[in-house]
């Protein structure tokens, strides 16, 4: 048996032993948090590797510290080997707030898993090739041989190189992994890291969803990527303002400005809008969508924001955001905020209204972000760790780093545990029984629910330190209390009875609007329900609400006593009970999760639909991922899903789809039915399957990573670059599987956005200066008018990217490559650029709308065609999820291929965008003169793939005589003509 560095086990097979216990080769016990955090191959003889899945070829048991494998076929053979290792995710695992009451132990355990991601971190570099530290990269371009990627070839004598490059040409090989190292950290992006290894990626690689921490968003999800440069939403944008036609399974895509806005770091989910968290030192809050109620937090009480806007407030009072609570969305139509300061403090934005949401003793709603303060006005409401908010019927609680709980807001059935029903104006703190005057220092959580749909209910419950349960507010279904069900208010706080008592609860989870719903989690990993159970949510064959926490039993095969969250989303609508109740347990090491309830939109995943509700059971989720890192549902209180994060940049959902939202389009926006991957990059195919693009990406990330740390020359320098390197080999667990070259991205980034706009006084200057750009650097060339002295000036803007050209080989920019002011000569002169060549492709800027005018005519099929634009053969144009909109007095197609009617064009393609007719304002020409939005005629081997395409006079698209061709989710919204035709 080897044992190394206290993270890492080999057993050899001996026919005898089926039983492996993680421990070193001393008989030292080495501690893991998570089930989830062991790992292990078996090698057979012949060297075949095979993972090891537990309950599938092992079985594990005895966390923390008496960790062991059972090989379910019996003894590991002699020959075999099995290895062992320990990888948790490096995470902050333990909050310190200022002042807080935590224990030796709590500090212990925190500073235990510091050493032990420490240990991984060096096992990982140590194996990683390495190069001497007096060893210089140097600044070389790894080629492609016959279309493949390089690969790091290691030969009998141990000689590392680049496989398949032969510089020499005698055969040897060559390419020192030094240069391989350079390339990937030269690289531009993470898209072009992946093209380097020879890879296309198939779906966005994101860095994190839209956070709603009350079940709540709406139909729409909304992601960004890990280069930071655009945010992705699906589903209903007209609901966000910020695309008329809406229905986004495209998906709608937003730009993003890294160097201006900072990293993201976090986006929140309101009903109708979206909020932005970055890394900027102050200011880092940022808004899109509506602001009906104010909810854009600069100044507006009426209509959306399109781009991004930074909310000023938060730059004035020179404060950066650390965390954001929206409201829930579960019917009603307030919408809110609150805003957690990195020290504490918290700003209130939104709607405040009779239920004083706001907490300033005024029902006016706040348009600018308010620091709130105690009834005092002026006294800060400070050392806030969290706040816990549903509805603007439901109290607001804040509790703080010394465990008291603030509370605000609607009073609705005395949630809010005051002896009272009426609204409270201020936060106040709760005291240990109404009345006392003395704070209460025990809140480890809070839960709320309310709801306004039929009757207004609402409920509150506490959950102490020492793991009881307490409740205030409606009992008409049932809040914990024992008590009979009836419309009576529970005005203060009272410990729940019955089989809860006598257990430790370690969370609480809330839901269910105006009928409410909690359930609590024990230390023990079961489940307790109480509350409203119309949906049949409790799995036992009852739909009797229930007055008492009562432990479900009938759970997922394998969730008994593994319980660790849970989730309540939907709610109770118009006389229906939308609820599903998801449940997370950890199943021999690996997460699961179960759904049961409301079953028409698929959203417990389980498969089936138009169950009844006292029949329903808790199932596992239909076509999980086997790897998950988050998870939440979103959506409104009827049509909503579960989503989840893979850690390998993916989010897969299931349930509502009838907007888009599931980045689907299957039919008429159905439901999807089994847990699927709903995240594709805009403009790009199918491709590659992103795990295979993120192991990949993560093996040259590690391969640069290690050549980074050993280059240092003193011990602690190289302990710092061993956490780089272990962030950088990590990225396929973490947020990015492009990692590794996150400091080339900021730098192409720069690069890009630090150029400014010239002006020259003739064409042969502009065409100078343009010709002395880079290779692919994001150019704009044309007339501009507007200047003061009224003179015409040629201008040359850098910066924000019109078009962008890639090439399937490097190739200069010519000098004539002046372009006109239209939109259309814009798009015309990047598809005819002189450099051009098949395989080649232009792209344009997401977000952006072009508007297009007729330009000429072909004829061919006994008729005269109009178009604005042409598409060369062998060119792909990736539409990059900007739109592309017709202008004209009479019908075009806003594209049509170069060869209609002449010649056949070959291998032409339009990718991921939206075609837009602009119906309304064109004539009626005549059937003879109306034009679908896209034409292509006698061509082979094109592709159409992911075009929206929306108000077309005539057709959305026509193919006639076009062979061998690949045609993907096309979609179309208004049409007075027939939509989509293909014809020979």
């Amino acid at each position: 048996m080897l044992n190394e560095n206290g993270t890492i086990i080999a057993y050899d097979g001996d026919d005898t032993t089926e039983d492996f216990p993680f421990v070193s080769s001393t008989g030292e016990a080495i501690h893991f948090r998570e089930y989830s955090h062991v790992h292990g191959i078996e090698i057979d003889t012949n060297g075949v590797e095979t993972p090891v899945v537990f309950s599938t070829n092992y079985e594990i048991s005895g966390k923390p510290n008496n960790g062991v494998l059972h090989r379910i076929d019996g003894p590991l053979p002699t020959g075999y080997k099995l290895i062992i290792w320990r990888e948790q995710p490096i995470e902050q695992s333990v909050r310190f707030g200022t002042g807080g009451n935590f224990r030796a132990s709590d500090h212990e355990a925190a500073a235990d898993n510091i050493v032990q991601m420490l240990q991984e971190i060096r096992f990982d570099v140590a194996r990683s090739i390495k190069l001497p530290r007096q060893a210089k990269l140097q600044d070389v371009e790894v080629p492609l041989v016959d279309g493949q990627a390089p690969v790091v070839h290691i030969d009998v004598d141990g000689n590392a190189s680049i496989q398949g490059e032969d510089p020499g040409g005698d055969g040897s090989g060559g390419g020192s992994v030094s240069e391989f190292a350079q390339t990937i950290l030269q690289a531009d992006n993470a898209l072009e890291a992946q093209e380097a290894l020879g890879l296309t990626p198939g779906r966005e690689i994101v860095g994190g969803y839209a956070i709603a921490k009350h079940h709540g968003g709406g139909r729409w999800r909304a992601f960004w990527s890990t280069d930071q440069s655009r945010i992705v939403v699906y589903g209903d944008t007209v609901g966000l303002g910020i695309d008329p036609a809406g229905d986004n399974w495209g998906p709608f895509v937003i730009a993003w400005s890294p160097l201006t806005n900072g990293n993201i770091t976090a986006m929140y989910a309101g009903t109708n809008y979206l909020l932005i968290q970055t890394d900027l030192a102050t200011g880092n809050l940022f808004h899109i969508g509506y602001t009906d109620n104010g909810q854009g937090g600069n100044g507006l009480t009426a209509g959306y924001s399109l781009e991004p806007q930074r909310i000023t407030k938060f730059v004035t009072d020179a404060v950066k955001i650390a965390d954001v609570t929206t409201e829930g969305n579960v019917d009603q139509v307030e919408k809110f905020w609150f805003a957690v300061t990195t020290g504490g403090a918290v700003y209130s934005c939104g709607y405040s209204g009779s239920q004083h949401v706001m907490g300033y003793n005024s029902a006016t709603n706040l348009s600018t972000p308010r620091k709130m303060t105690l009834s005092d006005g002026t006294t800060a409401l400070a050392d806030v760790t969290e706040i816990y908010a549903a509805t603007a019927y439901a109290p607001v609680w804040a509790r703080t780093s010394t465990r008291k709980a603030y509370r605000w807001g609607a009073g609705t059935d005395g949630a809010h545990g005051d002896n009272s029903t009426s609204a409270m104006t201020w936060p106040e703190y709760l005291e240990t029984f109404a009345g006392s005057g003395v704070a209460r220092e025990d809140i480890a959580e809070v839960a709320v629910s309310g709801g306004s749909s039929d009757t207004t209910h609402a409920c509150s419950w506490i959950l102490t330190t020492d793991g009881n349960v307490l409740s205030a507010g409606a009992n008409n279904y049932g809040n914990g209390n024992g008590a009979s069900l009836g419309d009576t208010d529970q005005t203060t706080f009272t410990a729940a009875t019955g089989a809860i008592a006598s257990v430790t609860v370690e969370k609480i989870r809330a839901g269910g609007g105006s009928r409410p719903i909690c359930v609590a989690i024990t230390d023990d990993g079961d489940i307790y329900l109480v509350g409203r159970n119309g949906a049949g949510l409790r799995g036992s064959g009852s739909t009797a609400d229930l007055s008492e926490f009562t432990k479900i039993v009938d759970l997922a095969t394998g969730f008994d006593g593994n319980v660790v969250d849970a989730r309540v989303a939907g709610a109770y609508k118009t006389s229906a009970d939308y609820s599903v109740l998801y449940i997370e347990a950890l199943v021999n090491g690996a997460t699961k999760i179960s759904g049961i309830g409301y079953d028409t939109e698929y959203a417990p995943g389980a498969g089936s639909t138009g169950v009844a509700a006292n029949l329903r059971t808790h199932e596992i989720v239909l076509n999980l991922p086997d790897t998950i890192t988050s998870w939440q549902s979103v959506g409104d209180a009827t049509v909503f899903g579960l989503e989840v994060t893979t850690g390998i940049g993916e989010v897969w959902y299931v349930g509502g789809n009838d907007q888009g939202q599931a980045g689907h389009m299957p039919g008429n926006m159905h439901a999807v039915v089994t847990m699927q991957p709903s995240n594709r990059v805009a403009g790009q195919g199918n491709g590659v399957p992103l795990a295979t693009v993120a192991a990949a990406t993560a093996t040259a990330a590690a391969t640069t990573a290690s050549a980074a740390a050993t280059s240092a020359s003193a011990s602690a320098t190289a302990s710092a670059s061993s956490a780089a390197a272990a962030a950088a080999s990590e990225a396929s667990a973490s947020t990015s599987a492009g990692a590794a070259s996150a400091s080339a991205a900021v730098a192409q980034a720069a690069a890009e956005s630090s150029g400014n706009i010239n002006y020259y006084d003739t064409k042969a200057d502009a065409d100078a200066a343009l010709s002395g750009l880079a290779e692919d650097q994001v150019v704009e060339v044309f007339i501009d008018e507007t200047r003061n002295d009224n003179r015409t000036r040629y201008r040359v803007e850098s910066g924000v990217y019109v078009y962008k050209f890639t090439f399937p080989t490097a190739k200069p920019i010519p000098a004539d490559s002046f372009v006109a002011a239209t939109d259309k000569g814009v798009i015309q002169a990047a598809l005819n650029f002189a450099g051009l060549s098949p395989g080649s492709t232009v792209q344009l800027t997401p977000g952006r709308t072009y508007t297009l005018t007729h330009t000429g005519t072909k004829s061919f099929e006994s008729g005269t065609h109009r178009y604005c634009v042409e598409i060369p053969a062998g060119v792909r144009l990736d539409l990059n999820g900007a739109t592309v909109k017709l202008d004209d007095a009479q019908n075009s197609a806003l594209f049509m291929n170069a060869g209609a009617g002449t010649t056949q064009d070959f291998g032409t393609q339009v990718y991921g965008g939206t075609l837009d007719g602009n119906e309304t304002n064109q004539t009626d020409g005549g059937s003879s003169s109306e034009m679908p939005l896209i034409f292509m005629y006698d061509c082979d081997h094109i592709e159409i793939r992911h075009i929206r395409a929306v108000n077309a006079r005539d057709g959305f698209g026509r193919f006639i005589k076009d062979r061998d061709s690949t045609f993907d989710y096309l979609w179309g919204k208004r049409s007075d003509g027939y939509g989509w035709s293909f014809g020979v």
